[in-house]
């Protein structure tokens, strides 16, 4: 979500570019401009700034140079590398040095705009779970609005980690069906049976303090390896043994079915432990073709 009070600051010894960079982001953000790594060091002293806009070659401190300082000293910014050398060295080092994005020049604005506009919203969604965040590990509400912060948090992780979107879009999918399951079914112990007939019995359970105050952990690992995932509701759990049998595509449309299915297609391994009420994820690295 972009806001008026997010402060962006853009980094170029050249006066030309850094106007046209202003003028492309000035009608979302409060933009400043810095002409050198000094003033903008100095800048970001100053003031609270959310993301840096930096070309790489200028004279004096590089922009490289720069993200050393950012890392050291204003570990919260995000820094959008701009480059007109597309060499893979220079990306590779830039993104080592915590850029955590990298345009060329010439440079389209719309992609700028989006790209600012994107680091945002991340921004927004990691603040809406810090209150909730321990290490690798999530302890949740009952909250059905979070599970697409959560997944989309998790799939970025594993993004940066190096894996492929792909891989990041399966572990969407798996939490989008896992977060909901283990609120709805787990916590609030609604069936599925109920929640087909009583469109209210979500929002009723939600009030109930023995169900409602029910807590959700969420811990994870993610590695070049692949992903491990364990949620844990405090439900009263359910017999895992008379699951579908998950290569029967029949299934999918019976009560039980569709996200179970979904999540053994998606998932190398999908385990259930205790009464039912602990699920165990694994998600492993795709190999590269041959």
């Amino acid at each position: 979500m972009t806001s008026p009070t997010t402060r962006v600051l853009v980094v170029d010894d050249d006066p030309l570019i850094t106007d046209l960079l202003k003028s492309a982001l000035e009608d979302r953000f409060l933009v400043d401009v810095a002409r050198t790594c000094d003033e903008a060091t100095a800048g970001l002293a100053r003031s609270s700034y959310q993301v840096v806009v930096t070309d790489v070659l200028m004279e004096g401190k590089s922009g490289l140079d720069l993200l050393d300082d950012i890392r050291q000293r204003f570990q919260e910014v995000d820094v959008i590398v701009i480059t007109a050398y597309a060499t893979l060295k220079i990306a590779i080092e830039a993104l080592n040095k915590g850029a955590r994005r990298f345009l060329l020049k010439p440079l389209d604005v719309k992609e700028l705009r989006r790209t600012v506009t994107s680091l945002v919203d991340e921004r927004t969604r990691r603040h809406e779970l810090s209150p909730y965040e321990f290490g690798k590990t999530l302890v949740l509400p009952n909250d059905l609005t979070l599970v697409s912060t959560v997944a989309r948090d998790v799939a970025e992780i594993a993004c940066r980690a190096g894996h492929s979107e792909s891989f990041g879009f399966a572990l969407r999918a798996i939490l989008g069906e896992a977060l909901p399951n283990s609120i709805i079914h787990g916590n609030l112990a609604v069936s599925r049976e109920t929640e087909k007939l009583d469109t209210r019995a979500i929002e009723n359970r939600m009030k109930d303090d023995r169900f409602g105050k029910r807590r959700l952990r969420v811990e994870y690992k993610i590695d070049s390896e692949g992903a491990w995932i364990r949620i844990e509701d405090e439900g009263p759990g359910f017999d895992y043994q008379s699951l579908p049998d998950p290569t029967d595509e029949s299934k999918i449309l019976e009560l039980h079915g569709r996200g179970i299915y979904l999540m053994r297609q998606l998932a190398d391994e999908l385990k259930w432990e205790g009464r039912g009420n602990v699920v165990q994820i694994v998600k492993r690295a795709e190999k590269a073709p041959e």
